[in-house]
């Protein structure tokens, strides 16, 4: 059994997320038991993001485990907010792919069909009326909709002179896909290895210019695609997508912790689905009753971003390429995404 000391020198090899500096120079250790094969390690952190709480927990009962294996491991770690204390981990370490993007946003989910990509699509052009700069990427590899969901399937990017793509612009919103360079009816069969080179080749050989926000619409899951991203691109935080399912929460929820386990913030969860508003009556009926959403956000310290109706318009928007917060922009669903693009800026631009 290793003793205290020992203890709080395992803790000073734990880096606080996104900088060089260990956590007990950052913070404090409140609390260090050792007891009959117990280690019970209480500790005060500075920082913004509830988020930090669980990366920091889980380095320390990785770092302790390893040397005490056989040991039973407590870890609780607070946050508080000093501003005076909060760590200034400097400017994001731009491995980056993309420097020209102030702001790169993953929009994910942790299962397919919760309305993910209608998410992103609206979640772009809200941004850009906002007055923001804005690029959409679509970096699901073997399911691409985003052309469809734009209007623009079918056409094909320019090319510069040094051989890089111009993205298609739609109402202030530059868009790359694969879709656009695959022929529609060519299917990607790729491995792993080779989705993480694509979306890394689309990211360099695009002329995005510089935006303000860049909109990255991942496959669902927690594969290739998002791991690819964490490693490569400096992403200001995650748009996590779910429907009330329980099922759906389940999955979102592994979602959550991945992103947080690479170092990506989570901006908030997107309910979408939430509930049916009758459009004659005006009654509003939850189609998928319970709180299991709001216990699981307050559970894992995520905030709810917004709440998005069922309405048919939504998904025949994305059918035809006419989303919905450009027809019908001062709409419920135009107003809860507007909502939802507001937040957005709020936590990226005056955290």
């Amino acid at each position: 059994m290793i003793d205290r000391d020992e203890i709080v020198a395992i803790l000073k090899t734990v880096t606080y997320p996104k900088s060089n500096q260990d956590i007990l120079t950052l913070g404090t250790a409140r609390e260090i038991r050792v007891e009959q094969g117990r280690i019970a390690v209480n500790l005060e952190l500075p920082g913004k993001d509830p988020g930090i709480k669980w990366i920091v927990e889980g380095r320390c009962k990785k770092a302790l485990k390893e040397r005490a294996p056989k040991a039973e491991i407590e870890v609780h770690v607070d946050i508080h907010t000093a501003e005076k204390d909060s760590p200034q981990p400097a400017s994001p370490i731009r491995r980056d792919l993309i420097p020209s993007v102030k702001f790169p946003i993953a929009v994910a989910s942790g299962k397919g069909g919760v309305g993910k990509s209608t998410v992103a699509v609206n979640l772009a052009f809200s941004l850009a009326a906002a007055g923001k700069s804005v690029g959409l990427f679509d970096a699901d590899i073997h399911g691409p909709n985003i052309p469809r969901m734009l209007g623009i399937e079918g056409k094909v990017p320019e090319a510069t002179e040094q051989r890089k793509i111009v993205p298609i612009e739609r109402n202030g919103v530059r868009a790359m896909s694969i879709g656009l360079i695959a022929r529609p009816d060519q299917a990607i069969i790729w491995r792993g290895p080779l989705i993480g080179k694509a979306i890394e080749k689309m990211l360099i050989d695009v002329v995005w210019g510089d935006l303000d926000y860049l909109i990255i619409d991942l496959p669902p899951g927690t594969g290739d695609a998002q791991l690819t991203l964490s490693q490569r691109v400096s992403i200001a935080g995650a748009v996590m997508v779910t429907t009330p399912q329980s099922v759906a929460l389940s999955d979102v929820r592994r979602g959550i912790l991945m992103f947080r386990n690479v170092d990506v913030p989570i901006l908030g969860l997107v309910e979408n689905m939430a509930y049916y508003a009758c459009p004659t009556c005006g009654s509003r009926e939850e189609i998928f009753p319970g709180r299991e959403l709001e216990e699981m956000a307050r559970e894992l310290s995520v905030d709810l971003l917004g709440r998005i109706p069922i309405d048919p318009r939504i998904s025949s928007g994305g059918d035809s390429g006419d989303p919905i917060v450009l027809t019908d922009p001062d709409g419920e669903v135009g107003s809860a995404f507007k909502g939802i693009a507001k937040v957005v800026i709020d936590l990226t631009e005056n955290p």
